[in-house]
């Protein structure tokens, strides 16, 4: 999940759906708030309702799971080095 202020939208979104039986994952890296303490607050709000953080890199990992899943693999792969690793196909390392 995602959300603009990660103690205010994120927060109450990722707590209710957990309350109702989901598994939430929350890139903490992509959502921030007002200010560092209130960013912190709500991940630990959220992580003692169980909400499990993770990385944005790791939201394409997971959904391509493989590379047997040939059809999304050159798009996957694109992501991350366009994003993770900085690099442009026509001009190299960023």
């Amino acid at each position: 999940m995602g959300g603009l202020w990660t103690d205010v939208c994120l927060a109450y979104s990722a707590i209710e759906a957990t309350n109702a039986g989901y598994e939430v994952y929350v890139p903490e890296d992509i959502v921030g708030s007002f200010s560092q303490t209130s960013h912190e607050n709500g991940m630990e709000r959220m992580l003692q309702v169980g909400v499990i953080p993770i990385t944005w890199n790791v939201v394409p990992a997971e959904l391509q799971r493989d590379h047997a899943r040939s059809d999304t693999v050159g798009e996957t792969t694109r992501i991350f080095l366009e994003y993770l690793f900085k690099m442009d196909s026509d001009q190299g390392w960023k």
